[in-house]
């Protein structure tokens, strides 16, 4: 028996083809530019212990000609006849004041202080009172168990946290992150500075590392090493050693890290200003 088609039919029918047609065409993609420029999310400043050998004066001309925005200072730093040739942890009023006026004026501002060995609490608590007038964010160091308590809550009263940093093995008690860990675990202004060069020192893997550190990375130490697993691994230019400076930044931005990267210029003392300059070059260029 033959049926009848009517029109309204025929346009149902060519209807529903075109539409099912549409649907398995594939949509097209937004192509990626390979030469786009990524932004890593952090900022890359300079550990002021690559100037060690130059009074702090000169180390924070020196950090504004290699282009950094952000300095880490350390306490045994010899300031020179501007400051009446003290060191960092010993600055006085007057001296803070004309710190201040140095930063300002080269248009620096001063993330963390490293604390090197304080021998008591009184100690601790002059450096996070200079910590506050310099506006820092974090007092990096390796503390004794014994000042663990009055250091978390000097921090919880001036408002800086401690990131606990970790030297080579045998050099330091915090060399691997399951000891960092365990100071941290309940002490909630506690947090990790990451140095990427230790850990390789130690024979440790830097983005094993950072995994183990998720979530509690405050800053990081960057430097490069010429060998892996040799504690006296000499430093070497960033890029240019064994670290794997794009698989660190591809797990630091898995983490969202928001911190500083400082770079540690650690060889070539007297002259090392190009180094610096060479190193940030590379950290800013880097995709990973």
């Amino acid at each position: 028996m033959t049926k009848k088609i009517t029109l309204s039919t025929i346009l149902f029918i060519v209807a529903l083809v075109s539409f099912s047609f549409i649907n398995i065409i594939p949509k097209k993609e937004t192509p990626i530019n390979p030469s786009a420029k990524i932004n890593i999310g952090w900022k890359i400043g300079l550990q002021l212990y690559s100037f060690k050998d130059h009074p702090l004066a000169t180390a924070i001309k020196m950090a504004k000609t290699s282009g950094v925005t952000f300095v880490e200072a350390f306490t045994e730093h010899k300031m020179g006849k501007d400051f009446n040739d003290s060191s960092f942890g010993k600055l006085d009023e007057k001296s803070i004041i004309k710190l201040q006026q140095m930063m300002k004026a080269n248009n620096l501002k001063m993330s963390s202080i490293y604390a090197n060995n304080p021998k008591s609490v009184r100690d601790w608590d002059n450096y996070f009172k200079i910590g506050v007038r310099l506006g820092i964010q974090y007092i990096v160091c390796e503390p004794r168990k014994k000042d663990l308590n009055s250091l978390d809550s000097l921090s919880e009263i001036y408002g800086i946290k401690v990131a606990i940093h970790e030297h080579a093995k045998g050099e330091s008690a915090y060399w691997h992150p399951d000891s960092v860990l365990a100071v941290i675990k309940g002490r909630k202004n506690f947090g990790a500075c990451a140095d990427i060069g230790h850990w390789a020192r130690s024979g440790l893997d830097p983005v094993a590392c950072l995994k183990m550190l998720e979530g509690h990375i405050i800053g990081v130490h960057a430097k490069d090493i010429n060998e892996f697993g040799n504690v006296k691994a000499k430093n070497v230019e960033s890029g240019k050693g064994v670290i794997d400076f794009k698989a660190v930044y591809k797990e630091l931005q898995r983490q969202r890290f928001k911190g500083v990267m400082h770079i540690e210029c650690e060889y070539n003392f007297e002259n090392n200003l190009q180094d610096v300059i060479n190193a940030r070059s590379y950290l800013i260029g880097l995709k990973p």
